[in-house]
C-alpha cells in the first residue's frame, strides 16, 4: 500500500494511476458507484486525497453540489477531511425522482394546501379568538393555518370539550397529510472510508461549509419533541446512522451513515417553501417518515461511468434526469406559494441533439486536459450521419444543418431553483453544439489556419488569450472565469465519433 500512498510531483496524474493499480493488492475496491442509481440526473466523482481540484473542472456551468453535503464542490482535500479513503473515488449524485411520484405530488399538493387553509378557517369560525390557545393545549397548533405567530390570549381558558372538538375537526387534515406524496430533492455523497466515525467526530470543523443553520443529533441523544422530531428520531434508528443534521430550519435533513465500509451522506431538501407554510413541514415529515427512510436504501443496480474513473475525475449530466428534477420542483411549486404553476415546462426553441454529457479531467495532465463525451439522441445521430470527411475549414457551415427556426419560448416569472430549465447547463452544456460553427468561423477569421481536420474529425488550434474575456473569440458570460483560465496557454481541440455515430468525443488539451 505504501506505493499507492506515495505522492507524485505531477499530482493529479501518477497518484490516480498508482492508486488504481494498487487496489487489488490492498483488497479494497471502490464503493462510490454502488450507491449511485443508474438513472441519476447528476454524478460527480472525485478521487479523495491531498491534491487540488483539477482546474479544468472549475467554474463550469453545471449544477452545484449543495453546501448541505459538507463536501464543498468535491475538491479532493475536502473529501479527505471528511474521512473518505485517499486515492478512492467519491461520488455525489442527484437522484432522479420517479414519474409516479412527480405525478402524485402534482395532483396532491394543491389539495393539501387547500385543506390546510380551509380547516384553519373553519376552526376560527367555530372557536373564534381563542382558536389558537385551544390548539396549543391540544398540541395541534401547526395544523391551524391562522395560528402562525398568533399571540397567547390570557382571557382564553380552553375546556376539555373544546380541545376534543378541535382535534376531531382536524381529522381531514391528518388524512390529507397521510395521503399526499411530497418528495424531496435528494442528493447523495458516498465512497469508501478507512476512518470509522472520523467525520462525526469532526463535525464542528465541517459545519461551517454549510451556508445555513444546522442542528446535530446523535444516536442515544434526546431529541426534543418539536419541529421535525418524529423524522429525526426515525432516521436515528436506521442501521449505520452516525448523525442526523436538521438544516435550514427544517427545510432539509442530512443523514450520515457508515454501511459496509462506505461513508454515505443523504441530503433531502424541500426546494422552496413560503414562510407561512413552514409549520407544515414537521407535519409532512411525521406523516412520511417511513417514505424518507425507504429512500435511503442502496440501489439494486449500480451506475456505470461512461468514462473510466481510474482515468480521471468525472462529471456526468443526464438531460432526462435533470428535467425530471425540474418537473418535481414545478409539482411542489404550491409550497413556494406559486398558486398557478404552468402544467409543464417550455422546451427550448433550438433542436436538442444531446441526451447526456460526461466530462473528465484526465490524470497525468495537471488537471488541465478535458475530455467530453456527448451521448447523441435521435436528432443528434441524424446530424452526425450528415458529416463527411470534407475539410472542416471550407465546409464549417454544414455543422448547422439540423438547427430549427422555432419561436423563442415565452418569458417566465418562475423563481424555482431549476437545475436545467432556462439555465446555462441547458443552453451551454446540452445546447452547445448549436454554437460550434459560429465559434469556429470566428476563430478562423481571427486566426487563419486555426481550423484543420474534417467535418467528422475536428482539429482546432486555440492561441493563448483567444478564448478569454476581451480575447479574439471571447466566451459567453457564464464561461468567463473558465475561459480566462483556459486562455493562459495555447490549446488544441479535437473531436471524433464512434462507429455508430451515437457518441461525440471532444478533447481539449494544452498544446
Amino acid at each position: 500500500m505504501s506505493l499507492v500512498r506515495r505522492r507524485s510531483k505531477r499530482g493529479l496524474g501518477a497518484v490516480g494511476a498508482l492508486a488504481w493499480l494498487g487496489l487489488s493488492a490492498c483488497g479494497g475496491g471502490e464503493l462510490a458507484t454502488r450507491w449511485v442509481p443508474p438513472d441519476a440526473a447528476v454524478v460527480r466523482c472525485t478521487t479523495a486525497g491531498r491534491t487540488r481540484m483539477p482546474p479544468v473542472l472549475l467554474d463550469l456551468p453545471i449544477p452545484r453540489v449543495p453546501t448541505g453535503l459538507l463536501g464543498r464542490q468535491l475538491d479532493p482535500m475536502a473529501l479527505n477531511d471528511m474521512g473518505f479513503e485517499r486515492e478512492q473515488p467519491v461520488c455525489a449524485s442527484l437522484l432522479r425522482p420517479g414519474e409516479a411520484r412527480i405525478d402524485a405530488a402534482r395532483e396532491g399538493m394543491t389539495g393539501l394546501l387547500s385543506t390546510y387553509t380551509d380547516i384553519g378557517g373553519q376552526a376560527r369560525a367555530v372557536f373564534g379568538r381563542c382558536t389558537c390557545d385551544i390548539a396549543r393545549v391540544a398540541d395541534v397548533v401547526d395544523m391551524v393555518a391562522p395560528c402562525r405567530d398568533a399571540p397567547h390570549r390570557p382571557s382564553c381558558e380552553p375546556t376539555v370539550t373544546q380541545v376534543q372538538s378541535l382535534v376531531e375537526q382536524l381529522e381531514p387534515m391528518r388524512d390529507a397529510l397521510a395521503g399526499t406524496v411530497v418528495p424531496r430533492v435528494h442528493w447523495r455523497l458516498a465512497g469508501r472510508t478507512d476512518r470509522p466515525s472520523w467525520m462525526v467526530n469532526r463535525l464542528t470543523e465541517l459545519l461551517p461549509r454549510h451556508s445555513g443553520g444546522a442542528t446535530v443529533f446523535l444516536p442515544g441523544q434526546a431529541v426534543p419533541s418539536r419541529h421535525n422530531h418524529v423524522l429525526v428520531r426515525r432516521l436515528l434508528e436506521v442501521p449505520g446512522t452516525l448523525a442526523v443534521l436538521r438544516l435550514d430550519g427544517g427545510r432539509a435533513v442530512l443523514v450520515i451513515r457508515e454501511v459496509d465500509d462506505a461513508l454515505v451522506l443523504d441530503l433531502l431538501t424541500y426546494t422552496q417553501v413560503a414562510a407561512r407554510l413552514m409549520p407544515l413541514l414537521p407535519l409532512i415529515d411525521e406523516a412520511q417518515a417511513e417514505d424518507v427512510v425507504a429512500s435511503l436504501t442502496r440501489p439494486t443496480s449500480a451506475w456505470s461511468a461512461p468514462l473510466p474513473l481510474d482515468k480521471g475525475n468525472v462529471i456526468h449530466l443526464d438531460r432526462t434526469g435533470l428535467d425530471a428534477v425540474d418537473r418535481l420542483m414545478l409539482a411542489l411549486a404550491p409550497l413556494a406559494q406559486i398558486r398557478r404553476p404552468p402544467p409543464s415546462l417550455e422546451p427550448p426553441a433550438w433542436t436538442a441533439r444531446v441526451d447526456a454529457v460526461t466530462l473528465q479531467a484526465e490524470f497525468g495532465h495537471l488537471g488541465k486536459r478535458l475530455r467530453a463525451r456527448l451521448r447523441l439522441n435521435e436528432a443528434g445521430q441524424q446530424w452526425a450521419q450528415t458529416l463527411t470527411d470534407e475539410l472542416l475549414a471550407s465546409e464549417v457551415d454544414r455543422l448547422d444543418v439540423l438547427d430549427t427556426k422555432a419561436e423563442p419560448r415565452p418569458e417566465s416569472d418562475l423563481t424555482l431553483p431549476f437545475v436545467l430549465h432556462r439555465t446555462a447547463t441547458e443552453g451551454l452544456v446540452f445546447g452547445g453544439l448549436r454554437r460550434t460553427s459560429a465559434f469556429m468561423r470566428r476563430l478562423e477569421m481571427q486566426h487563419p489556419g486555426a481550423l484543420a481536420g474534417t467535418l467528422q474529425e475536428w482539429d482546432l488550434t486555440i492561441p493563448p488569450g483567444a478564448v478569454g474575456p476581451g480575447g479574439t473569440v471571447p466566451p459567453v458570460l457564464e464561461l468567463s472565469a473558465w475561459g480566462e483560465r483556459i486562455a493562459q496557454q495555447p490549446h488544441r481541440f479535437t473531436s471524433s465519433f464512434d462507429n455508430q455515430r451515437q457518441h461525440l468525443d471532444l478533447v481539449l488539451t494544452p498544446d
